[in-house]
This record gives C-alpha cells, structure tokens and sequence, in this order.
C-alpha cells in the first residue's frame, strides 16, 4: 500500500544562534537565518506551562521535510520561524526510515 506523500506547503525558516561581537571586547547572541524550506506541520493537542508563576501556553508539533543535504544540518540548538511564530526544537532530528524525510518535535512560544 502506498502512503500519500505529505503536503510540504508550510514555508518556515530555520536560525541557528551565532555570537555576535558588541563592539567593546563582549559579545551577544543573535539568532541568524540558515535556510527557509517547506516543510508539514502536524500540531498536537496544546499544552499549558506554568512559567515563572504565569500561564503561558506551548504548541508542540511535529514537523517534517524532505531529507537534503542542507536538512541534515540542522541542530536541536537551533529555532525555527513559521508565520511569525518561533519554533524551538526538542529533540535532535530524525531521519525517516526510507530516508525520505526529517522530523523533529517542535514547540512553539506564545
């Protein structure tokens, strides 16, 4: 039986954080662009986290794309953006068993 492929139509940009020096000897972080892919979203059910003694609500899903050469780069240290909403990444990603596809669980910050 053959599995339906994925839609890949959520456009989403993968950043890695990099120091940056502030002019005067110190340095900060920034977080920079990598690459933008289309990749498919599955959103879990949300979650709510009691942060700092506040409710703040967390979005996990799982994302998938196609397995590249620039895909494989990428790190669980690394974020991603998706409409304006910043991704973390909580694991580190995995290849699919036909070596397809990458999928990680994600986490978005409200």
């Amino acid at each position: 039986v053959m599995k339906r492929p994925l839609p890949m139509q959520e456009a989403v940009t993968f950043q890695a954080a990099v120091k940056v020096s502030n002019g005067g000897g110190g340095f900060t972080t920034q977080w920079q662009d990598q690459f933008r892919a289309f990749a498919h979203i599955t959103f879990k059910a949300g979650q709510e986290a009691v942060i700092g003694g506040g409710w703040q609500g967390q979005t996990p899903a799982v994302l998938t794309l196609r397995n590249s050469a620039t895909a494989r780069q990428i790190e669980s240290t690394w974020r991603l953006k998706h409409r304006g909403r910043v991704f973390e990444i909580k694991e580190p990603p995995r290849l699919s068993s036909r070596r397809e596809h990458i999928t990680m669980i994600i986490e978005g910050r409200d």
